[in-house]
């Protein structure tokens, strides 16, 4: 259970650090001083800061007061001094610029010395310390104003000579009888042997009380918490502490700043949510599961953001070994599940019964299904990427809304999730509708055929895989042979995916011979078409160049997808235009837009990955340049056949130069 919370003025310190809260009132309370400092020491991450913040704030609910310097990055003496300065003078805004503090110096006059210490009271001098001497009296400002404490943070973070700063805190307590707090990652000193030993030889004078600060979970989770600026996920993460604590203790994690990404991300990723996500309880509270876990993962190294996608590829075949085991008992197949980075997933993820118990299932199996896809969730930890519309597409196929107006084949999809009777009755709808050609998206298509392939391999489907493969092949031929085929299906760019479900059976031999048929329909088709959609380039050069710009070449910033234009970037489409025709409509445009179409053409051929499947289209860019040449030499001693042959040695020439160096595919 999470540890219980001690509540001070909206203040949260857990039971871990109560300890150290108690000896600090102590500390703070003594009448005379105690002429030694206190040492907070943990781990990176693990809310020293935090916790002395915390206490800070209960100090001023006593009416005291402290200061707070960090030492981080700090070079010398005076930048602290110009700190403490700061925050001695209630006008700051006159007293604490610059000119101020450089006037004060002067006033007071700049003293620099060196110390003599005596470590072991012998009488005899064991070391030197050459540091400055505190340059600000603020002994009567303490007592005056009711300071308490003075704060050192990050005291491994100094860039000045760790004895050197040691000794400098050292007057503060010794000569100016100061209460001073000091807050250090001592790992990170003791990793150094030069450091480590002089920082042991000086602390033992200065240091008189050491405490370990503990990861104050429950009081980071209130603070971050009440920061957050969006109400409804402020309620949201309010109402599950327990899940975030539970998680969090789970995995074992001390590091309480991966905490607060966590909660800034989770910010982030519902207000991209569709209002209709945002209203699933349950969705939103498996997105914060995942993102809890992935986050502590990645960042405990323990998980490569790549590495999360392969979690479905390894579940798939766990899935499938189960599922072969369970209808061939006869067979002593070895799970093929058990691989080694399988078990590598499982062991990581194992820890956290809070998601397993969530959906009743174990190991790699709580993954199953989850939302927006597992796919997503990498491209999120990789690339830091959103995309709502990705959010928006992948909600109706979500198992938080798989009831609402579902289809068959989409309840066919989550087979894991049906019972014997559901499963039969679905699928005999689903075979149905294939047989009356009920469908003609390609991608739902697909999935219907991967399931039919699975379902056979399993022996929950009377027909071989031949058979399959032959009736899907039958249906493809329909769809082209009436006109319907879509030429222009392209999977999803998260994988080979569609509708953000990845397709069973997609590594089966005649799942691809099926895919490379569909291919092979729709190049047919496209070749049968393609006169027609040439001769539309000809009257785009002179009624819409942006339109024959998103055509012929690939540009990410296009908005004209709407008006239903199909862009050829990687298809050789203009090998089918005749040359004269296209030279013939080129000649009759305005100066301005020759140079457009030209700057167009080269951008075509500019990206050696589209280029390669553009080669059948050299001849005719030597049959427009043959011609322009002929019309040039026609118009010698002319202004026109001037700026033609400037358009062909600054265009033409480099990208027919340029498309007879690329290798053609195989």
């Amino acid at each position: 259970m999470p540890d219980q919370i001690t509540s001070t003025n909206n203040q949260y310190i857990s039971e871990p650090n109560q300890h150290i809260q108690q000896y600090l009132d102590y500390y703070c309370e003594l009448s005379q001083s105690p002429k030694f400092a206190i040492l907070l020491k943990g781990k990176w991450g693990c809310g020293k800061t935090w916790f002395i913040n915390q206490y800070r704030e209960k100090l001023k609910t006593k009416g005291k007061k402290s200061l707070y310097i960090s030492l981080y990055g700090i070079t010398n003496y005076s930048e602290i001094e110009d700190s403490l300065f700061k925050q001695l003078n209630p006008l700051n805004h006159l007293l604490a610029s610059k000119e101020m503090v450089i006037v004060g110096k002067i006033c007071k006059g700049l003293l620099k010395g060196a110390l003599k210490i005596d470590l072991d009271n012998d009488g005899q001098e064991d070391g030197r310390w050459s540091f400055s001497i505190p340059d600000i009296d603020i002994d009567k400002k303490f007592k005056d104003s009711q300071f308490s404490l003075l704060i050192f943070d990050d005291l491994e973070r100094c860039s000045i000579n760790i004895e050197n700063i040691l000794g400098y805190i050292n007057d503060f307590v010794d000569s100016q009888d100061l209460k001073v707090v000091i807050i250090a990652n001592e790992d990170e000193i003791n990793n150094d042997r030069d450091k480590q030993e002089k920082y042991n030889k000086t602390k033992e004078k200065l240091i008189g009380k050491t405490f370990d600060v503990f990861p104050d979970l429950s009081g980071a989770l209130h603070t971050t918490i009440n920061q957050i600026s969006n109400s409804q996920v402020k309620e949201i993460l309010t109402k599950n502490l327990a899940l975030l604590q539970e998680l969090y203790l789970q995995a074992e994690c001390k590091n309480l700043r991966i905490l607060n990404q966590v909660i800034l991300d989770f910010q982030r990723i519902f207000e991209g949510l569709p209002e209709k996500a945002q209203n699933k309880s349950k969705l939103v509270e498996e997105v914060l599961e995942l993102l809890i876990i992935f986050s502590i993962e990645i960042a405990c190294a323990r998980l490569h953001p790549q590495e999360i996608s392969r979690i479905d590829q390894e579940l798939a075949k766990e899935i499938m070994s189960e599922i072969r085991r369970n209808n061939h008992s006869n067979l002593t197949e070895k799970n093929n599940a058990n691989t080694e980075n399988t078990e590598h997933k499982d062991s990581i993820f194992k820890k956290y019964q809070k998601l397993y118990n969530s959906y009743y299932f174990s190991g790699l199996r709580a993954f199953y299904g989850v939302y927006p896809s597992l796919l997503w969730w990498e491209a999120f930890f990789d690339k830091g990427l959103i995309d709502r519309q990705y959010f928006e597409e992948s909600l109706p196929n979500s198992k938080f809304f798989q009831e609402e107006n579902a289809p068959n084949w989409m309840k066919l999809l989550r087979y894991t999730m049906l019972t014997d009777r559901e499963f039969d009755k679905t699928l005999d709808l689903v075979k149905s509708e294939y047989l009356n050609r009920a469908f003609e998206d390609i991608g739902i298509i697909k999935h219907i055929t991967g399931l039919f392939l699975l379902f056979s391999d399993i022996k929950v489907y009377d027909k071989d895989k031949k058979s399959i493969i032959d009736e899907a092949k039958e249906y493809i031929d329909q769809l082209k042979n009436s006109g319907r085929l879509d030429t222009e299906y392209r999977s999803n760019p998260f994988g080979d995916v569609y509708m953000s479900i990845e397709f069973n059976s997609k590594d089966d031999p005649g799942f691809k011979e099926f895919d490379n048929y569909i291919k092979q329909c729709q190049e047919e088709v496209r070749i049968q078409n393609i006169p027609n959609e040439a001769k539309k380039i000809l009257d785009m050069m002179q009624n819409n160049i942006a339109m024959f710009q998103h055509t012929i070449f690939f540009n990410a910033g296009s908005n004209f997808d709407s008006l239903g234009q199909k862009s050829y970037y990687d298809y050789p489409i203009l090998k089918y235009l005749p040359p004269e025709d296209f030279i013939k409509t080129f000649l009759i445009l305005p100066y301005q837009d020759m140079g457009y179409i030209f700057y167009c053409l080269r951008n075509r051929y500019s990206s050696p990955n589209f280029a390669k499947n553009l080669v059948d289209e050299l001849d005719f860019l030597k049959k427009i340049q043959s011609l322009l040449l002929a019309e040039i030499s026609q118009k010698t001693g002319k202004i026109s056949g001037y700026l033609l042959s400037s358009l062909n040695k600054e265009y033409l020439e480099a990208i027919i130069s340029n498309l007879e160096q690329v290798e053609q595919p195989l």
